[in-house]
């Protein structure tokens, strides 16, 4: 086996590489990312990076030399790969073939996008650098922000609109959020801390819209979930009005509106068997092994 093809150039995929190094590989090893950055570390993104005066730019785990001189990585960054074909031990990369004798699948998994949103500005998913970018960009600007999710990342979202004291809703289905991560114990303290903040939090709620004008998102229509009393044919809802998601920037009398929704996966995690024939998008797989 002379050839390992690495697709997602993350924190996993760096790893992936690592390991394949220190377990006495000496083929070549191909990094695909479709981001152009070399790996960098995620978690900041949603952390420091939002904060005012944060990091401009994301800090790679190692520079391009030690990838290319030390590892003897092949990089082929901001080329997303869009296809599979196991029987040729081929991955399509920007439109040509990158073929394999072993494959890691490290691309980690993409944020929800909320039916009906897409081409609205002010509606943003938190995943990549840039991402993180236009949402700071948005707080800058006085945005009044709606976070569709009180998981880990909705939740500092929300925390770095309130430490500039603007004016943030978080909407969440669940009767007490962080229920599945941490308990509803901890979870209740973490939503005690979101009103001591000054979060606006409204549990058992969903989003049935968001809504727009002129290509831009102007509120979040939500509904609550009914707790007792009959079905109707909203299966359990009551309809709820739209939370609006712009406030007028100050002494310019225009709006900055901005909206996040970011179901985001969890941190990089170890790759693992990929099955025959499945696709590039999911959560961290392999195929192939090392000999």
């Amino acid at each position: 086996m002379r050839r390992l093809v690495v697709v997602g150039a993350s924190l996993a995929g760096l790893r992936a590489v690592e390991s394949a190094r220190r377990a006495g590989f000496g083929g070549t090893i191909t990094l695909v990312g479709a981001e152009e950055h070399l790996p960098y570390d995620r978690p900041s993104l949603s952390k420091a990076f939002l904060d005012a005066g944060g990091p401009e730019r994301v800090e790679p785990f190692k520079q391009e030399r030690e990838l290319r001189e030390e590892l003897g990585v092949e990089l082929m960054l901001g080329a997303r790969a869009e296809g599979l074909d196991t029987g040729a031990r081929e991955v399509g990369v920007a439109g040509r073939p990158v073929p394999y004798d072993a494959l890691v699948i490290a691309t980690g998994t993409m944020p929800r996008s909320f039916p009906g949103a897409d081409g609205i500005g002010g509606v943003h998913s938190l995943r990549t650098a840039e991402d993180a970018a236009a949402i700071r960009a948005a707080l800058d600007a006085g945005a009044r922000t709606v976070v569709i999710g009180a998981g880990f990342i909705g939740s500092e979202v929300a925390s770095a609109a309130r430490k500039r004291d603007l004016p943030v809703t978080i909407v969440e289905a669940l009767d007490v959020p962080l229920t599945r991560s941490v308990g509803p114990e901890v979870g209740a303290a973490c939503a005690e801390l979101h009103r001591a903040a000054g979060t606006d939090l409204r549990l058992s709620t969903g989003v049935d819209e968001i809504e727009s004008s002129d290509g831009r998102i102007t509120g979040v229509r939500r509904h609550t979930a009914r707790r007792r009393g009959r079905g109707d044919e909203r299966r359990g809802r009551r309809a709820g009005r739209a939370l609006p998601a712009r406030r007028p920037d100050r002494g310019r009398g225009d709006h900055r509106p901005a909206a996040a929704h970011h179901e985001v996966p969890p941190p990089d995690r170890e790759p693992r068997r990929l099955g025959r024939g499945a696709r590039l998008r999911g959560r961290h797989r392999h195929r192939g092994g090392l000999r």
